[in-house]
């Protein structure tokens, strides 16, 4: 998660203290707002553009849950920021506590079949056992702290002091990708379904005629 449709920034005491006295920045009543701090968390945290848009989407077509190696209380504040009016995820909000392999997530912890989930993370080897269901996103790198830690000689979107385009960054590209795959799978059942149908319609017909010359004889 972090990374994927947040990044978050870790403040110093003084600086978080600063920000408290000084900004003003209530999540759950600013449905457009970006930045904000996480309470009793000393954070700094930044939505991706385009996020809300996607999960309002992205949730007519998909069950969705948050799944992140962060502990539970930061997937709870992230949660409230993302879906403040519980909507979308349902309290479904999985974190390193719940992990039943230690540095790897999986699908145990997801309601329903395994062979119809779809994952959307920028961190490939935590999936080990379910690489067939990722969708590998590019790292969303807003804070500096960011480019250190991953290794990148570059300057962060925040020092540059711009953003991603939202209409055409890695969530829009991501929430196409979606929606093809959901209609793809649709398309499909139907189809199957209809093939189902028909051989099952034949298959009564061809025992009910049956069951007729049968009872004429």
């Amino acid at each position: 998660m972090q990374t994927s449709v947040v990044h978050g920034y870790f403040l110093p005491p003084s600086v978080s203290r600063l920000l408290q006295l000084t900004t003003n920045m209530p999540y759950a009543d600013d449905p457009n707002g970006s930045l904000f701090t996480l309470e009793g968390m000393q954070m700094l945290t930044k939505l991706r553009p385009f996020v809300r848009k996607f999960l309002k989407e992205a949730s007519n077509m998909f069950e969705m849950y948050i799944y992140t190696m962060g502990d539970k209380a930061y997937a709870i504040e992230i949660a409230k920021l993302l879906d403040p009016r519980n909507v979308y995820f349902n309290s479904k909000v999985i974190s390193n506590s719940d992990c039943t392999q230690r540095h790897q997530k999986g699908l145990d912890m997801v309601l329903g079949a395994e062979s119809v989930a779809v994952i959307l993370d920028d961190t490939e080897y935590v999936w080990q056992k379910h690489k067939e269901n990722l969708i590998l996103m590019e790292r969303y790198h807003y804070f500096a702290s960011s480019c250190r830690q991953f290794g990148f000689s570059v300057k962060s979107l925040s020092e540059l002091m711009q953003d991603e385009r939202g209409s055409d960054g890695a969530l829009a590209t991501i929430l196409d990708v979606l929606k093809r795959i959901h209609t793809i799978f649709f398309d499909l059942v139907g189809y199957l379904s209809t093939c189902f149908y028909h051989k099952l319609l034949s298959r009564c017909l061809s025992t009910a005629v049956h069951k007729l010359d049968s009872s004429k004889h």
